[in-house]
């Protein structure tokens, strides 16, 4: 079995003990992403649509580095602290993720870190 760590240059540095994810027989498990500014590693701020939006910018950067795409997702786990945030966060969501969409779940918790409100991981093919 072939084990790769992927480091997202692009993506926030990691808070904790955890690297932005594994790609394990051609398939990348990432890291939970939330909103924080790469430049920064500080939450961005304004409305959940834009804490979603550099959310999936995040997503995206971990992606790249992993040499897969929104297009090779398998599968997204979401996890936001209001559920009345849905509609927003789906919007935003449908912005990057536009075709091949992969199964996803989403659960309300009670706090995710940096006091964000939304958290997302993700499974994919490798591309390359």
């Amino acid at each position: 079995m072939e084990r790769k760590t992927v480091f997202a240059p692009d993506a926030p540095k990691p808070v904790g003990a955890y690297s932005h994810g594994i790609i394990v027989n051609g398939v990348y498990y990432s890291a939970g992403q939330i909103g924080l500014n790469p430049q920064t590693n500080e939450m961005v701020t304004g409305d959940v649509a834009e804490e979603a939006r550099q959310v999936m910018k995040n997503i995206g950067a971990l992606l790249k580095a992993a040499g897969s795409s929104y297009s090779s997702l398998l599968k997204a786990n979401l996890y936001i602290t209001d559920l009345n945030d849905f509609a927003t966060i789906d919007s935003v969501y449908k912005e990057f993720v536009t075709e091949n969409f992969p199964g996803r779940t989403c659960v309300q918790v009670s706090g995710i870190p940096k006091g964000g409100r939304i958290e997302m991981e993700v499974v994919a093919l490798v591309e390359e």
